[in-house]
């Protein structure tokens, strides 16, 4: 986890201890709250067309850029509850698009499973987080527009002040720096200046998921307690503006932790390092795109960005050069009808890496995991990891903790990452290999994938059993599933 770095002064030593009780609830808030919606919403997510057809034309309809819009529009209805003193309706508004924060994330990662990556991920992540600081923001003026504050004393006024205008105002610099990182780094995109992008964060660390969570929550329960005619006597009124000061300075590490990136930015050379770890994961680049020091090639001399997609989907952007290479690679996967994508996948990952570490699901891992045998038996599999890796393991669990605990072994001044696709963010064990590396996702490029190659293999073997010719019918362009290991 990346909490604030430690401040002088005697205010950020006692909130320390609360801060640190803080950053403990989030993995707990992961696993409990949003890994089962999640998991109980994903498919629900997934029957939702992104298109829609009208005059033999088609049009987009239902994307997570689509709903982050949405979501930021509901500060219209909180703000008309706060208006005609609708609190508990107001609070809802505020829940309701904290809860909208999460399906965003997962309308992305179903579409990209379905359609691929056919969405930038750098905008998807700048739109998510710009959207909160839109929503906070109007959310919080329609407070300070609407409490009653004439019975407040003095002391309680002051802190009402300080909370709310505190927070309004970082949103709106963070919103403001969120705006310049982003288009700087679109057109230095587009335009092929990738040595002028340098490094630029567009995700939230763990840090600023505890921010958002504080102000969510903070503004919810000021939004119930609104319509008294003593905000600051009420204990959910209380509660709202602890939540919001508890956030303020988590709200000034972030800002001045982006302010820091970019001063580094101009100085440091074409080799970056984030927080100790190289943090990478190659997408292909377009032939109109001019190459540069900052990127990188595979073995076959395509040209590819660096970027890593993170948890809820946020994305962040980071130009590494091609030399440096963290100490370790660890990762775990199926690796059924071992294809082109997956050597891919493996060339790519060895040259993030001078070691390769593999896990492989068994046979009886892979029916409990995915009720389906795999084709290939557990020893072919490993097999054809082993071409590629330095060291191949087992996986015979579906909870790869205790695999993990067992093959991870570095000593304090080694770099590694765990690396794996994007289908899924919140895989069993992620809050423990965190705790030992930076967990970094591959996004889908275009090639097989090993679902299609099984279906055209089971349809061939059907036709054969029908007493067909085995010709099957011509399928849909293949994704490849570089994360569909």
């Amino acid at each position: 986890m990346t909490e604030p770095k430690e401040q002088g002064g005697v205010i950020p030593l006692l909130l320390q201890p609360v801060e640190s009780l803080l950053f403990q609830m989030l993995p707990a808030y992961d696993k409990y709250m949003y890994g089962p919606m999640s998991a109980a919403l994903s498919p629900e997510v997934a029957k939702i067309p992104r298109y829609v057809e009208h005059g033999g034309k088609k049009y987009t309809v239902f994307t997570a850029n689509i709903l982050s819009c949405g979501r930021a529009a509901l500060v219209i209805l909180a703000a008309l509850f706060l208006k005609l003193h609708l609190s508990l309706l107001a609070s809802l508004v505020v829940f309701l698009h904290d809860f909208l924060d999460h399906v965003d994330g997962m309308v992305a990662r179903e579409q990209r499973k379905i359609y691929g990556q056919i969405d930038d991920p750098v905008l998807g992540g700048f739109m998510d987080a710009f959207c909160d600081k839109i929503f906070n923001c109007l959310c919080l003026w329609s407070l300070l527009v609407t409490v009653d504050t004439e019975n407040m004393s003095s002391v309680q006024f002051a802190i009402y002040l300080v909370a709310t205008f505190s927070i309004l105002i970082y949103e709106f610099i963070l919103g403001v720096v969120r705006v310049q990182d982003y288009f700087h780094s679109y057109y230095c995109r587009q335009f092929g200046n990738e040595k002028d992008a340098g490094e630029v964060k567009i995700a939230a660390n763990m840090a600023g998921k505890l921010k958002e969570k504080l102000e969510s929550f903070g503004l919810a329960f000021l939004c119930l307690a609104s319509s008294s005619s003593n905000l600051m006597s009420r204990p959910d009124g209380i509660l709202g503006i602890v939540l919001l000061l508890l956030s303020i300075r988590l709200a000034h590490s972030s800002l001045a932790h982006k302010l820091e990136r970019r001063s580094q930015n101009k100085k440091k050379d074409d080799t970056p390092v984030a927080n100790g770890h190289l943090v990478a994961v190659p997408v292909a680049r377009t032939d109109s795109v001019s190459s540069s020091s900052s990127s990188s090639s595979d073995e076959d001399g395509e040209k590819f960005d660096i970027f890593v997609i993170t948890q809820d989907n946020d994305v962040e952007v980071v130009q590494i050069g091609s030399g440096e290479m963290v100490d370790k690679i660890y990762t775990i996967g199926c690796f059924d009808l071992f294809h082109a994508g997956h050597e891919k996948l493996m060339r790519r990952m060895r040259r993030l890496g001078r070691e390769l570490v593999v896990g492989v699901h068994s046979d009886e891992s892979i029916q409990t995991l995915k009720n389906r045998t795999p084709i290939d038996n557990t020893q072919t599999r490993m097999r054809n990891v082993r071409k590629f890796a330095s060291q191949v393991f087992c996986v015979h669990g579906t909870d790869p903790a205790d695999f993990v605990h067992c093959i991870v072994n570095m000593s304090k001044s080694e770099r590694a990452l765990y690396v794996r696709g994007d289908d899924m963010v919140n895989f069993p064990a992620r809050g423990l290999v965190e705790e030992l590396m930076p967990v970094r996702f591959l996004p889908y490029t275009q090639g097989v994938s090993s679902t299609q190659l099984r279906k055209r293999l089971l349809s061939k073997q059907a036709s054969l059993a029908n007493g067909n010719d085995g010709a099957v019918p011509e399928a849909e362009p293949l994704k490849d599933s570089s994360d569909e290991q």
